[in-house]
This record gives structure tokens, sequence and C-alpha cells, in this order.
């Protein structure tokens, strides 16, 4: 058995989830190396827990999409909610794939990642302690211009960081945030401001996905105003977008420019919220430090903040609903231009570097 991945598997059951003897932990799988779900099943059976384990591989998923109508979705979800709610915990382990779904499915891949994957997301939310990961495989070491064997290096690095550390190390920020009324953040092509007071802040520090590290929160709904440009891509219905320009006002993106205004268009006019930001958050993981166009790393970047069109967490929620999650990353190191983060006046982030402590209560 392969210590790394015995470590973050233990990792997983012990801190992120505190598995419990005889709890049910649902398993959802999509990949072909099942090495590390093997692994987890083991570590979970170690706690006298019992894994309950969806699996499929990529082309199965999408062949699976392809023959899905209105009858079949409605039945998927009855399944999947029936198996989920005898659970007490729900592990997402996926895997990327070469594998691509023709345009003429578009109507089947609404159903399925528009309302089934929707529906089950806001059901685990409430009902489980869960948790994501996007496992190491070819298809994603290629996205980050390294061999499979250096990538898994790299996941087991980022992802097996001291969380319990990092936690305490920023537990001050999490205070802070929570108790600002005003954030204003400025770098190249970008002067934008919003409100928040009353809405709380959350430290995410390997509860909730791996790899980890960020402290978020939500503008008041209606308060964005200003022009932020975006510098990392970032793949969105299967396109990569690149130098994304948003312009808010009174919340609302008002002015767009991308690599593709067309689909960028009909991504942000998928519902009433999607226009809307429903996330604003601060990466802390300092094993990150460039983006790849891979959203559950480039989120992370210490030195990075981040924007979600769309859907805001039920703890930190600002009335904003929408089908739509959409993280967008701009990265505020000197060497991407860098940047500014202010509260309340105060300067908390310059040109990447959190000014660690500040405002703190004594």
């Amino acid at each position: 058995m392969n210590y790394k991945q015995k470590k973050l598997a233990s990792f997983i059951v012990d801190y992120s989830l505190n598995i419990k003897p005889q709890e049910k932990v649902f398993i959802n799988y999509v990949g072909s190396n099942k090495e590390f779900l093997e692994t987890l099943k083991y570590t979970i059976e170690e706690k006298n827990a019992i894994p309950i384990v969806f699996d499929m591989t990529p082309y199965e998923e999408i062949e699976l999409i392809k023959s899905l109508n209105e009858e079949d979705i409605d039945l998927l979800i009855d399944k999947s909610i029936e198996l989920i709610s005898k659970c007490d915990s729900f592990i997402s382990l996926l895997e990327d794939s070469d594998f691509i779904l023709d345009n003429k499915y578009q109507y089947q891949s609404d159903l399925y990642y528009k309302k089934y994957k929707k529906v089950i997301r806001d059901y685990r939310l409430k009902k489980c302690k869960w948790i994501g990961l996007r496992l190491p495989s070819v298809q994603l070491a290629r996205k980050f211009n390294m061999s499979y064997e250096e990538f898994c290096s790299f996941y087991y690095d980022v992802c097996g960081i001291d969380y319990k550390r990092l936690k305490d190390d920023y537990l001050w920020l999490e205070e802070l945030m929570s108790n600002t009324n005003h954030i204003e953040i400025s770098s190249v092509d970008t002067n934008i401001s919003f409100d928040k007071a009353g809405i709380s802040a959350h430290i995410l520090s390997g509860e909730k996905n791996l790899p980890d590290g960020e402290i978020y929160t939500a503008p008041i709904k209606d308060t964005v105003n200003g022009t932020i440009r975006f510098n990392a891509d970032s793949v969105q219905n299967g396109f990569k977008f690149k130098d994304i320009s948003l312009k808010f006002v009174d919340g609302k993106i008002e002015e767009f420019n991308s690599n593709n205004n067309e689909l960028f268009n009909n991504i942000i006019n998928s519902d009433g919220g999607s226009k809307y930001v429903g996330e604003f958050a601060i990466g802390l993981n300092d094993k990150i430090s460039v983006p790849h166009g891979v959203i559950l790393y480039d989120e992370k970047i210490l030195g990075s903040i981040h924007f979600a069109l769309g859907q805001a967490y039920d703890d930190a929620y600002n009335g904003n609903d929408s089908c739509l999650h959409w993280d967008l990353v701009q990265v505020q190191k000197p060497e991407y231009g860098g940047g500014k983060v202010i509260f309340d006046d105060e300067i908390i982030m310059q040109d990447g570097i959190i000014k660690k402590n500040r405002g703190r209560k004594k």
C-alpha cells in the first residue's frame, strides 16, 4: 500500500470527516485507476465504518449522459438521494479524462450537470459531512506540464500540508473578515469594491476539498461595483477562458470581455443569479504557486483572490441562488502585476503578501 496514499486516506477519515464506527460513507467515484479508492475503502473499514461505493469509468459517465431523458434523470436523482440519505458522509473522487461530450448532447448534458448534479450537491451539502478530491491522472498531469509521476508527488505534497497549523495561523483573518464591513480590491485593470456587513467568513483547511486552503465570505449582493480582470485561465463548459474582464454595477455584470464572448454570455445568462457574485475568497496554500487553469488548485494559491459567479454558500449566504458557481481567480503576486486587498481602509494583502495579524483584536 502506497504510504502517501494511506496518509491522505487516514487524514480524510480521521480529520476531514471524523468518521466513527458504524457510520456509512458514500463514495462517488468517477475514474479508471482504483488504487486510491481501494486504499480509502480499507481505511474506512479499519474504523469499523461502512463504505458504500457508486463508481463509473469516465467512458461510462459519458455514455450515461448521452442516454438521459427527463424520466431517467428523475429516477437517477431519486436513487442517489435514497442512498445518500442513509449515509453520514459523502466523498467525491473524480479523475480527469479525455472523453468530450459532443455538442449535439447539450440537452442531456444540461440535465446531468444543471439538474442532477445541482440537486445532489444541494442535498449532500445539507445532509452529510462531505469532501471532494480531484485525483491524479495522466490528463491532469498534462495540464500542469508534468509527468504522471511528477504530478503524483506534487499532488500528495499539496494535499498533505499541515492543515491544522494553517487553520491556527489564519483564524485571526477569519475573525477579521467576518467583522469587516467594506472590501476594496485594486490591481492591473482592477478597481472594485463591495460591502459585506453581517456576512460571516470561514476558513477551509482540509475539511471540504483537497487540496485546500482558503478563507471565503460573500458580498452583499447588490453592492459590488467596479471592474476586475482575472489573470488565471478558467475552464467552464469545456472551454478554457482567458483574460476575463467584468464590470459590475450594483452587484450585476453590466459589461464583460473574454476570448469567447458568445459562450461567456450564455453562461452568465444561465439563470437570474448567474450575473451576481456568490463568493469572495483569499487563497492560503503556500504549496501552490502558479495557476494552471484547474480551479481546485488555482483558487488556493497563496497571494490570490477569487470571486464566484452564481450560487452563494449557506454559511456565507447573500441571497444569491443559481445553478452556476464559477470561480474566477486573480493572482496578485508581483510577477502578475501586484495588487491590494483593503478591509475597512486597512491593507490586508499587498502584492500577494498577507499582512499577518493586522487588525487582530487583542
